[in-house]
């Protein structure tokens, strides 16, 4: 990514993840209010559930930090002479 980019793209990423974390979660109580949708043929799509509610919540938010971290100038890994 570009620093050019960045700008544009930042909004529509956390929106993204927003979205993901609300629809899982809503996923995740579905699952768990509902006695009929827990049963053994559903563990994989709850497990999957979970794992996406995860990555929306966590990856994401680090994926948008790094991002922005290497869009600036400055990093602490560069040294003054490069």
């Amino acid at each position: 990514m570009t620093t050019d980019d960045s700008p544009v793209w930042l909004p529509v990423f956390i929106t993204e993840f927003v979205v993901i974390v609300i629809l899982n979660a809503i996923s995740i109580i579905a699952f768990a209010r509902i006695r009929q949708l827990r049963e053994r043929s559903t563990y994989l799509i709850m497990n999957l559930t979970v794992i996406d509610l995860l990555v929306g919540a966590v990856k994401g938010p680090i994926y948008v930090y790094q991002e922005d971290k290497e869009s600036n100038d400055f990093t602490w890994a560069r040294s003054p002479s490069q």
